[in-house]
Formats: C-alpha cells, structure tokens, sequence
C-alpha cells in the first residue's frame, strides 16, 4: 500500500495494483511515512468526523494486544471494550477476529474468572437397602469454646434411616475423630459397611485408615471439592446448628455441648419428609417412649397378645416400613436427578475429554489470603481419564519444597472448565520495518533500578530452558541452558531475550504460586491402603 501511494508502481504485480486501487480512498500516508486508515464516524458528532487509524503490520498485532487488554491501561476487559479501544488508535486486516480469540485465550483472566456456572450429570444420590450400610459423617467446626473445652461437633447419620449421632470434640484431629466414632456409633450399632466423608486431612490420614481396616469397613471419600457429593452430613449439621441456636442459653454459647447431644433425639423420634417416618423406628423397629406419651391417657389394647405374636406384629409393621422407605426414597433420588439433568447443555457429554487441558476451580484459601482477590483457577492440567460422564481423572502438577509435584485426583466436571486454544492465524513476515522506539532516552534514571545494562551492541543470550529463578544482590537471575544438552548456568534475567520457553516458565511459576495460597487438601491423593483384606472399591457421587 505504501508503494502505491508512493507511486513506485514497478515493485508491484498488475493483480496488486487492481486490488489496491479498490481500498485506496480509505488509507492515507502521514508526514512521517506512516500508513493510516481513515474513516468517517459520527460517534462524538451529529455530523461526520474523519478518524485516523494506524495500520500495524501483523507482527505487532501481538504487542498491541497486549497493551490493549493486558497493560496496565487495558485492565484485562472482555472483548468489546478491549476491540474498542483498539479500534480508537490502530487498525490491521481480522482485527475483530484477532481481538476475540486473544481475550478469550487469556490466562489471567480465564484464572480470575467467577465461580463456574456449568453442570455435570448427576446419577442421584446413594441408595442403600438396610440400616447401617453407609454412614456419613462431617464437622462442624468454629463453634466457642464450651464448658466442657469442646470446641467440634462431629455428626454421624445413618443414609438408610437418617439416624443421626453427634459427638461435641475439642479438636479435629485423626484420633479425635475415631474415639468419636467407637463412642457414638460403634458401641450402640457397631460398625457399618462403609463410611462416606469428605477428603478432609484427618479423614483421609493414615491413622483414620487403620482404624476403619481394623473394623472391616471401607471408607467412600467424595470428590475433589465436591461437598455435594455428601449433602446429607452437611445438611445435618446445618439443622442441628439451627435447632442448637434456638436452644442455647448461655450468654456466651458454651453450652451448646450439651443442647446438641439433646437435640438428637427430638431429630431422629421426627419424621423425615422423604421416608414418612422417623429415624428412630427405622433403626429399632419401635416407638421410643417419650413424656408426651405418658401424659396421655391409657388406650385400650389387646392383652392377650403373648410375647411370640407381639414380636411378630412389631416385625411385620417394621418390614412393611423399611419397603415403604425404600421405595420413597428411590423415588425422591430418581426425580431430583431428573430435575437437574433437564437443564444440562446439549454438549455435557462431549463437553470435556481425555487429553483436553481443563482448569480446576478452589474457593478455599488459606489463612491470610482474601478469597475477593484470590485467583480461584488453576491450572491448566490434563484430563488422563474419563472415569464417569460427570467425573474427569487430572494430572495435577504443583511446586512442592522447590520440586515438582505431579500426581493425580479425581474431580467433578462442574468444577472444571476446557482451557481455550485457538490455532495460531497465518501471518505474513513484513520485511525493512524499522524496530519499535519507546523512546527510553527519555525516561528517568530510576526507570533501571535493579536492571543490568547489557555491553551496547552485544546481543541478548537466548536460553532454550528454564528451570529455576533467584534474587542475586537485588537483580533478579534465572537457571538456564543456552544450547541443547549444555550446561545449566545463572544469568540475569535482563540479558535475556524473552522466548516461548521464558514466557512459559513465568507463566508456570505464577499458577504455581497462585495454587499455593489455596488450600489444596482435596487435590492430595490419600495416603496408600493399609495391609489387611481387600477392602470394597468405594463409590463416589
């Protein structure tokens, strides 16, 4: 274009000249040599106003973008405001299209993301046949100091009967817990088949396994950051904290102990909505007698019934309840299921696959860290495994004591997103384009605080790996090779070109540390099995 308007018509081909002529009322050259596209607007004026747009080559189509949207003028908007303020000042041929693909392929703001809003299938929850087949069981934690040093509320509940069992404890720990368990659960019902439980440390340590071993139940953790997966322990604790809030009266709620182990049994002698009947005869198969019902008066009642006919009737009216309850309960799973897999998406099956790069969504943060500021995203990991059509195998790679740390956990395909990666667009090398001037003569001395000036006409090094980095006397260095297969050697980061594999690492190093201020308890994979008989593969939800 600019040779057209300089009329040197000899470089250029009959076919570019009849294909320029067409667009050159829209492009004029400037004093300076530079080509502008110009354009009629009305957006500040009822009348028409002539704009001037700078035309960049393709190989500052990257810079630009980057000021635009990741500078500190950009402020990582979406795409409209990021097109439109390049729009304002540059212009170059698929702008809208370059624009669009650069902010949704974004790092920075596909971390900072808010909470996802996509689902996954859900097979409902555990179906159980008997009492004491599953029992989940969850904290309550951050409650006050009581008269008794209590400070948590572990909570047992039976999935079959909705029978709950609380124990108040001072602390959460691995040993806490198991004494809890032998306590409320063990020494009135003995030991269930399987216990379900969230991926907390003390869960998940090697101290709880051996116990759980010991007594020949399996343990069924839940997925990674999926508390959903064991709503019905969450959902108890909550109603036993309510019931506990309107019965406290303590000024300083240290009593809370005490009304919470009462509580339990006005919770299970009430009726569950789903079950039609209560906790208490499902697990015993009689009616508990309360002081309601001795207040009553006597009913009348057949008195010659002996001890054989009497246990007969109670085992009748048990055994026509517990199918009663299976079957309402089979029921309520089977349409809240339905219910929530009618909105899913179209693509839900095919919307994550094996191979694909997927970021993990952590709302926990560690003390210290405000969760509003915090990048909740993480990754990119792999996908390694399709597990289940709502659950996805990660290789998660994290830092750990300056190493890497690679290993892998199950998680739900509604805390994952697919990382965007648009093919790179075909690009024409523009060759004479004199380089970029920033003017940095112009900028004060203190603009190179802690910058090592490289020897004027000496090239920068250009590293072909990077694997650590470090602060020597206040100038920031990186460990790198120079050559393939060569020596690993420190050098200041300043007399280094910024390649591919430099970028990458920075980019590695700040997920990485984002990861650290998060709590990742539930991406750890739990300790290894203790010897003992096979234990039954545990089913998550």
């Amino acid at each position: 274009m600019k040779k057209y308007f300089r009329g040197e018509f000899d470089n250029l081909s009959q076919r570019e000249c009849q294909q320029i002529a067409k667009t050159v009322h829209q492009f004029d050259i400037c004093e300076e040599g530079a080509l502008y596209r110009l354009l009629w607007s009305t957006k500040r004026s009822p009348t028409p106003q002539l704009t001037w747009s700078l035309v960049i080559p393709r190989s500052l189509v990257t810079e630009v973008l980057q000021q635009c949207h990741d500078g500190v003028q950009g402020g990582h908007f979406k795409f409209m405001k990021t097109y439109a303020k390049a729009k304002a000042f540059y212009y170059w041929d698929s702008m809208y299209a370059d624009t669009k693909t650069y902010c949704e392929n974004c790092e920075t703001c596909a971390t900072g993301a808010p909470s996802p809003h996509v689902k996954a299938p859900s097979p409902g929850n555990l179906l159980r046949q008997r009492p004491m087949d599953i029992v989940c069981f969850d904290i309550g934690t951050d409650l006050p100091k009581s008269f008794r040093g209590n400070t948590q509320l572990v909570l047992f509940e039976d999935i079959f009967t909705a029978m709950v069992m609380v124990k108040a404890t001072p602390n959460r720990h691995a040993h806490t817990i198991a004494q809890a368990y032998e306590e409320a659960v063990f020494r009135r019902f003995g030991a269930c088949r399987e216990l379900r439980h969230d991926r907390e440390p003390s869960f998940m340590s090697e101290v709880f396994k051996h116990f759980a071993a010991m007594l020949g139940q399996s343990q069924s953790p839940t997925f990674a950051y999926r508390p959903q997966a064991n709503g019905t322990a969450d959902r108890g604790i909550q109603t036993i904290t309510r019931m506990v809030k309107l019965y406290i009266q303590d000024p300083h709620q240290r009593d809370w102990d005490d009304v919470a182990e009462r509580m339990v049994f006005a919770l299970n002698t009430s009726v569950s909505a789903t079950r039609k009947e209560t906790p208490f005869f499902l697990m015993h198969g009689w009616d508990p007698y309360t002081t309601m019902m001795a207040s009553l008066p006597s009913v009348k009642t057949d008195a010659n019934l002996d001890s054989y006919e009497w246990r007969q009737q109670l085992y009748h009216q048990h055994a026509h309840c517990m199918d009663m309850a299976r079957l309402l309960v089979k029921q309520a799973v089977e349409e809240r299921a339905r219910r929530h897999n009618e909105g899913l998406p179209a693509d839900v099956d095919t919307r994550i696959r094996v191979g694909d790069a997927v970021w993990v969504y952590i709302d926990k943060v560690k003390p210290g860290v405000k969760l509003k500021l915090a990048h909740l995203w993480h990754g990119p990991f792999r996908v390694v495994n399709r597990l289940k059509n709502y659950a996805s195998e990660v290789e998660v790679v994290s830092l750990r004591s300056g190493k890497n740390h690679r290993f892998y956990t199950t998680i739900h395909d509604s805390r994952l997103k697919t990382r965007r990666l648009s093919p790179l667009r075909p690009t024409q090398l523009l060759e004479g384009i004199p380089p970029v001037d920033f003017d940095e003569e112009l900028l004060p001395d203190t603009s190179f605080t802690n910058r090592q000036q490289s020897i004027p006409g000496t090239p920068l090094q250009v590293p072909v790996a990077v694997r650590n980095t470090r602060l020597n006397g206040g100038i920031r260095e990186l460990e790198v090779q120079l050559i393939n297969d060569g020596p690993w050697t420190w050098e200041p980061e300043a007399l280094l070109e910024s390649t591919p594999e430099l970028r990458k690492f920075h980019r590695d190093r700040l997920g990485w540390s984002r990861l650290a201020m998060m709590v990742d308890d539930d991406l750890n994979p739990p300790p290894t099995a203790p010897e003992g008989p096979p234990q039954e593969a545990a089913t998550t939800v």
